[in-house]
């Protein structure tokens, strides 16, 4: 996932939900991002690095969400990314804490309305 197809899809749903520039302006960038390396065994000639992100996207309906990543394959957008999505996941449903609460209890659906063969089962 590149970071600009999220920007791309917020324009989309700029559009569609009539949000102001200034609002579609706030989350057009992460507050933060906090780069490093991870250096294991330095201590010997073979010590192997790796690039760590940690992208703090926004924090206007809680706690920070985004994300966190140490890998020599992950890359500082492909992190923005996935913190812009779940800044808008977890922004959109209202979750304070993330997913660390059961997100059923936010809610008064029985999953059984959306499962066809459990329809009249509960």
């Amino acid at each position: 996932m590149r970071f600009q197809e999220a920007l791309n899809f917020l324009e989309e749903i700029r559009k569609i939900g009539g949000f102001t520039e200034k609002e579609v302006s706030l989350l057009k960038q992460p507050q933060a991002v906090h780069r490093a390396e991870i250096v294991l065994d330095d201590w010997g000639p073979d010590s192997q690095k790796y690039p760590a992100f940690r992208i703090q996207y926004n924090n206007a309906r809680g706690p920070y969400k985004g994300g966190i990543r140490f890998h020599p394959d992950v890359s500082e957008e492909e992190v923005t990314a996935l913190a812009f999505w779940m800044a808008i996941k977890t922004g959109r449903l209202l979750w304070a804490r993330g997913c660390s609460q059961n997100p059923a209890s936010f809610f008064s659906i029985s999953p059984c309305c959306f499962t066809p063969h459990l329809q009249g089962s509960v």
